[in-house]
């Protein structure tokens, strides 16, 4: 029986560039290996570079190539095993909603063109989770390879660039492509990798290609689209949009008597967690003569609130414009989120629940004001021995791909205590998941590796 087989050209059409490269010139090698340690040796410290001329000698050597080329049919390199893993990684990664996930079927020919949105989150989200588990197979020396590519996509799509991120991107083209001669020198060259090393002139005259790219206005545009009107929104001025949107954000947590109506409270708060929660408001809310108290007896000075003990659960809330839920098996609950001025930690959103407190608003009346809280379930560091194990540093340092140990199961009153109790503003932003065996690695038990999606693309559009 003949086995489905996948070309590393099908893996990597991406518009800016592919995985298809041959070159049948032994000088035309050194010199990509030389300029490879040139830039290697040039990563390591601090200096200028000039970037058009070391831009225009990539471009003349890469037209030489493609001009002295022969074009072979790209052979198998991905065997169906390799897809199938891509593909569980693919299927089995809790990502937010707002994440472009590519199909369950990615790689088969009936599942038509992929979409460049799709393109991007597979190299940059997906494949580094399945590419740390090929590293042990036959595809050893794909891995690094991938990687550039993966850096390639990071760098082309980030909402800020300078020099430096110009510099980068150089590098990782460079270094794929003399990586790709030397273990597929069968591949065949194609335009989208000579395309590659037009970009930098275009980052430099024109800066983030975020802003620029047409599939990212394609997007808007459908963000647009959904949204409703009565077509007379010509009649208003933008400034009073603006101010009616600030409006509403200000005013969103200051319930009417409608509103207060209908809040129904069901959740009587346990004694560790009430605390925290006095603690919270204290550190987040408090202002001048102005300080939460625990519920106790007796007479109460004007500057001093009581913390009510009940609260009402909730499954989702917005903040930022993207939605965080405490669905485990939803990636919009997993989150990294600080506590405290600098601390950073990764988590799930277990329990979010409201409270309202009758107090003081900005124009001097009291009100009521609706408080919203997050128990978050830090995820645990892997311990020295594991860390050890740990391959993502190696593979691919630069994406900043962090491991912990999976989450242990616990009874719900187990989960509140010992979570983290934040609020909103103290989410940093969602991450993508994808959880490893313990025999995968080797590790004492079940890893979850965590991307965090905060820089790129951030999908604060959506």
């Amino acid at each position: 029986m003949h086995n489905a087989k996948i070309c590393s050209k099908d893996l990597v059409y991406a518009g800016l560039f592919s995985t298809i490269f041959h070159i049948g010139i032994q000088s035309i090698s050194l010199w990509l290996t030389q300029c490879t340690s040139y830039l290697e040796c040039w990563s390591g410290m601090r200096g200028d570079i000039d970037l058009a001329s070391l831009q225009d000698a990539l471009m003349e050597i890469d037209d030489e190539i493609r001009g002295k080329d022969e074009i072979l049919n790209g052979t198998p390199v991905f065997t169906s095993e390799d897809l199938k893993l891509i593909r569980r990684v693919i299927t089995q990664a809790k990502i937010p909603s707002w994440l472009n996930r590519p199909s369950k079927t990615f790689g088969d020919s009936s599942d038509g063109k992929v979409r460049l949105a799709d393109w991007i989150t597979l190299f940059t989200v997906f494949l580094p989770f399945a590419m740390v588990e090929l590293r042990g197979s036959p595809q050893n020396e794909l891995v690094d390879m991938w990687y550039h590519l993966a850096m390639l996509t990071e760098l082309a799509v980030e909402y800020e660039v300078d020099e430096s991120n110009i510099q980068c991107y150089l590098y990782h083209p460079t270094c794929y492509r003399s990586n790709l001669q030397e273990c597929h020198p069968e591949l065949a060259a194609t335009p989208n990798q000579h395309m590659a090393y037009h970009l930098p002139k275009q980052l430099c005259s024109f800066g983030p290609a975020n802003f620029l790219a047409l599939w990212h206005f394609e997007q808007i545009n459908g963000i647009l689209q959904k949204v409703a009107t009565n077509n007379k929104i010509k009649h208003k001025t933008f400034p009073f949009y603006l101010n009616m949107n600030n409006s509403q954000q200000h005013n969103q947590n200051i319930l009417d008597d409608n509103q207060l109506s209908k809040l129904k409270t069901n959740f009587s708060i346990p004694v560790h967690l009430y605390k925290q929660v006095v603690t919270v408001f204290n550190q987040n809310y408090q202002k001048p003569r102005h300080e939460f108290f625990a519920k106790h007896k007796g007479n109460f000075k004007p500057f001093q609130k009581i913390v009510p003990t009940v609260a009402k659960i909730i499954h989702s809330f917005k903040q930022s414009g993207l939605t965080y839920t405490d669905f485990s098996n939803k990636g919009s609950s997993s989150i990294t989120y600080n506590v405290g001025s600098e601390q950073r930690f990764f988590g799930t959103i277990t329990q979010i629940f409201e409270m309202v407190l009758f107090e003081k608003c900005c124009t001097g009346e009291r009100k009521h004001k609706k408080y919203t809280f997050v128990c978050v379930q830090r995820l645990e560091k892997l311990n020295p021995v594991d860390e050890l194990k740990n391959p993502y540093p190696k593979v691919c340092p630069e994406l900043q791909i962090q491991m912990f140990y999976s989450p242990p199961k616990m009874d719900y009153a187990q989960q509140l205590r010992f979570c983290d109790l934040i609020i909103p503003s103290q989410i940093i932003f969602h991450t993508a998941t994808f959880q490893h065996n313990k025999e995968t690695f080797g590790t004492q038990h079940h890893t979850v590796a965590v991307r965090s999606l905060g820089r790129s693309r951030s999908g604060q559009f959506q």
